[in-house]
């Protein structure tokens, strides 16, 4: 009859002791230098089926001992091999857990490629009215210093504006409100209700009429494509899965505090940001604008913003070079007329002053 080297773990003391376990026609002995320490009932046995590499034996009974057999072909015993092979407790395990991990991949890849066209279709169907109902909720959480044009800086403005918009079909029907706002940032943005903000901190900085055309062409796509619904819409999906299980797709717009201030800091992705850009394009070729503009601006952004710090491929804008790369064989106006005069330039940058 074969003895196996085994460490005992009575259950009771910390450390385990090298034994030595036989079986011995209906029970598994457990002896050391020959002195007989506990006898377990094979019908009583079990593999643990938390190990898959050592072979580790349990008693119904004795829930703290085990046993760790250190030579495999114990499992070759023919009182045991039947027994254990019934359990089959690693493969199982294993193949239970690829099981899981694989429709755990494939749950992840569901919900990451169903997210952009949901929140798509969650957007298009809310309308402009509950979208403008946010806006107040913007507006009453953090409401801006809007600047009051002169007459002279008006018409300026409607004629940088008069080269990107309203110039597309179904350009009217967006309504679009364009204001300046008091701040220093170099910044511009669009907010849900068709609201597109410049802050006068671009317009000092601005080089030239061009490149506030471009951004008022960039920001222009992002109304139009819906791009800021689509982004609050995805931000909030998750939590608000329950209200769209039951038809209120306009429930995602339930606009708190909280809420609120995130649209401040909203961003778009990359597949969105280069939409707008296409579309920029687009827009100022029509016109025959130069892109000369916009070019000089990415160029400058590059240069002292953060984003030329940001490689690439994780970077929510397309990185600088290739939206230069796209709007470069653009850069020569096709009347080279100049939009403003230097001082209707002059005068608009003094907004907000």
């Amino acid at each position: 009859m074969r003895s196996y080297r085994a460490k005992y773990f009575d259950g009771e003391t910390p450390s385990s002791q090298e034994v030595l376990v036989k079986i011995n026609e209906a029970v598994l002995e457990i002896s050391k230098d020959g002195r007989l320490l506990d006898t377990w009932p094979l019908k009583l046995l079990h593999r643990d089926p938390v190990y898959i590499s050592v072979i580790v034996v349990l008693c119904q009974g004795e829930p703290d001992a085990r046993l760790e057999i250190l030579e495999k072909d114990f499992l070759q015993e023919p009182l045991l091999k039947v027994k254990f092979q019934k359990e089959q407790p690693l493969q199982f395990k294993k193949s239970q857990i690829a099981l899981w991990l694989s429709a755990l991949v494939v749950a992840v890849g569901v919900v990451f490629l169903a997210v952009k066209p949901v929140t798509k279709m969650i957007a298009r169907n809310i309308s402009h009215a509950r979208e403008k109902q946010m806006l107040g909720a913007i507006m009453q959480l953090r409401p801006p210093t809007m600047c009051q044009l002169s007459v002279s800086q008006g018409i300026a403005f409607e004629k940088l504006l008069s080269k990107v918009y309203p110039i597309q079909e179904g350009d009217k029907e967006l309504g679009i409100e364009f204001h300046v706002i008091k701040n220093a940032q170099v910044n511009a943005f669009a907010l849900p209700g068709a609201q597109i903000w410049i802050l006068s901190g671009l317009l000092e900085k601005a080089q030239s009429p061009e490149e506030i055309v471009g951004v008022l062409a960039h920001e222009i796509e992002h109304v139009k494509q819906r791009h800021i619904l689509e982004s609050i819409v995805r931000s909030t999906l998750l939590t608000s899965l329950m209200a769209i299980s039951v038809g209120d797709a306009s429930a995602v717009l339930v606009v708190d505090p909280h809420t609120a201030s995130q649209f401040f800091t909203l961003s778009f992705d990359r597949e969105m940001e280069a939409s707008a850009d296409k579309g920029a394009l687009n827009r100022m070729r029509q016109s025959k604008v130069s892109t000369q503009g916009i070019i000089d601006l990415f160029k400058r952004l590059d240069e002292t913003g953060p984003a030329s710090k940001i490689p690439e491929f994780i970077s929510t804008h397309p990185a600088g070079k290739a939206r230069i790369e796209m709007f470069e064989p653009y850069s020569i106006a096709a009347d080279n007329q100049p939009i403003l005069t230097k001082e209707e330039w002059r005068d608009l940058k003094r907004a907000c002053q």
